[in-house]
């Protein structure tokens, strides 16, 4: 394989790649086995393996295997998993409160200096060191939030998950300076670096969210919705929309978006996975734009009406995936 310069976020984080590491850890597989195993069609998975260059290579017998450096990568992926809390069918507010597992701003910004996969060994010492692990958290705000329409969350390592109900937070940090909160005009903005928050809110006209390393989960009422994320996850349960964007540079976005009528849709992703699930009224069609540079598109099937949800796709490295139904 030739070499190739890439964010380690782009090798590592996205969820299919970490699977086939994950896959040839237990044995070498062949091209045909690692389709099969993914599910994935012939161009996807040859972008994904190609996104893993010096991290696995394929042997004399066409098996792909983990090279040292891909070992060092797998052992890095299995501490995250061991360590984390495990978050299925789990109560958001009821999570472990004497800490937290966090990427660190301090990683964050190793992690962002790191310019080319051959840098990768002689980084993850360093990496190591420097912080992934369970890190003791304080209670820095709990109480009420000022009602706006509008609502800007800005996460740099953290994870914040916005609710329906009356205006009020529960904010956990490693630090008593990682968060930040003010008002500005028609604006609640809170920005976070390094927390835990449970964020409580009424219906929203706008939500806008930014996260560099972490998480963020909305499950409310809000009409119009911006996303950008470089490094991180984004999830999303929300009704009554009718604009949303979401921007994915190295991550995960899982939306599910209930459109109250016609609206816009745009979706781009450079490096990262999005899956959409879309409900559109049934007197709202849909009509899909897609623009492809390597990568993939998955679903999107035009439903032409009078009036329709106009959705803008644009992939340059990595999978898009919809599915859209009619309520």
């Amino acid at each position: 394989m030739e070499s190739q310069n890439g964010d380690i976020f782009d090798a590592i984080s996205h969820e299919i790649r970490r699977k086939i590491i994950q896959l040839l850890a237990e044995k070498p597989k062949t091209f045909s086995e690692l389709q099969k195993d993914l599910g994935l069609d012939s161009p996807a998975l040859a972008f994904h393996i190609r996104k893993l260059n010096g991290l696995i290579s394929k042997n004399n017998q066409g098996y792909y295997e983990l090279t040292p450096l891909g070992v060092k990568a797998l052992n890095m992926i299995r501490q995250i998993h061991n360590e984390a809390p495990t978050q299925a069918n789990s109560n958001e507010e009821d999570e472990e409160e004497k800490g937290a597992f966090l990427l660190t701003p301090g990683l964050s910004s190793l992690f962002k200096s790191i310019q080319s996969i051959a840098e990768l060994p002689s980084k993850l010492d360093e990496i190591f060191a420097r912080g992934f692990g369970w890190h003791k958290m304080f209670e820095v705000y709990n109480g009420p939030l000022s009602l706006k329409p509008d609502l800007t969350v800005s996460i740099n390592g953290g994870k914040v998950t916005i609710y329906q109900g009356d205006p009020h937070a529960v904010i956990k940090c490693v630090d008593e300076d990682g968060f930040h909160m003010k008002d500005i005009g028609n604006e609640l903005r809170i920005e976070i670096d390094g927390c835990y928050a449970v964020i409580h809110y009424p219906s929203l006209n706008s939500l806008k969210g930014e996260v560099n390393g972490g998480a963020i989960t909305l499950k409310n009422s809000i009409a119009n919705i911006s996303i950008e994320i470089d490094g991180g996850v984004f999830r999303a349960d929300v009704e009554n929309v009718v604009n949303s964007k979401i921007q994915i540079n190295g991550g995960v976005a899982n939306s599910k978006l209930r459109y109250a009528g016609e609206g816009t849709l745009y979706a781009e992703v450079d490096g990262g996975t999005i899956n959409l699930d879309l409900e559109i009224p049934s007197n709202i069609g849909i009509i899909f734009n897609k623009n492809v540079n390597g990568g993939l598109v998955k679903g999107g099937k035009n439903m032409v009406k009078e009036k329709n949800v106009i959705a803008n796709i644009e992939v340059d490295g990595g999978i898009v995936s919809v599915n859209t139904r009619v309520y």
